[in-house]
């Protein structure tokens, strides 16, 4: 999704008034009870939303992207801030095997998943990591339920990866000019 990414990828920009930049803050607290201090800080400076052709959107906080969503849906920490808040989602965890070929493009192949939180749902986008250890990898959308990625004989696709380390998207860092 973002393998072409560029800082001129954006197809709009706008500052967000101020009762939208309240609307989204209350979300993310919602959504992130552990972020409530560093968005109560944040809520004081200026929010810009910035809209891409593929229906994503990123908000941007002082030139640095903090949240994204797609469709209107949950926003979503990018992964710079999910490093340095690894406990705000529930993980995906697959195979050390897989890496390579996850890095080069591939779709997270069901066989491969060791570990899916019970908290996730079908259609719903969440990270995806190694082992417990290891930082997120990238965020993959669930094209299958939970329960069928962990039964026996499972097969086909678990996830569309959306997001990944070394795509254009991380290449161009956070920072927006």
């Amino acid at each position: 999704m973002f393998a072409d990414f560029t800082s001129k990828s954006f197809s709009g920009a706008q500052k967000m008034r101020n009762k939208d930049q309240k609307a989204v803050v209350q979300q993310i607290i919602q959504n992130y009870p552990q972020l409530t201090q560093v968005m109560e800080e944040l809520q004081s400076k200026t929010f810009t939303l910035c809209k891409m052709s593929n229906r994503c959107q990123f908000v941007i906080v002082e030139q640095t992207m903090m949240f994204w969503n797609y469709y209107d849906g949950q926003w979503l920490p990018t992964l710079r801030l999910l490093h340095q808040y690894p406990d705000l989602l529930p993980y995906v965890e697959n195979d050390k095997g897989s890496c390579k070929f996850l890095l080069q493009g591939a779709q997270l192949m069901a066989p491969g998943v060791h570990a899916i939180a019970e908290q996730c749902v079908l259609n719903g986008i969440y990270p995806f990591r190694f082992s417990p250890d290891v930082e997120a990898m990238g965020y993959l959308k669930l094209v299958q339920t939970p329960k069928d990625i962990m039964k026996g004989g499972r097969s086909g696709c678990a996830g569309e990866i959306m997001m990944i380390i070394g795509d254009g998207l991380w290449e161009t860092g956070d920072q927006v000019k």
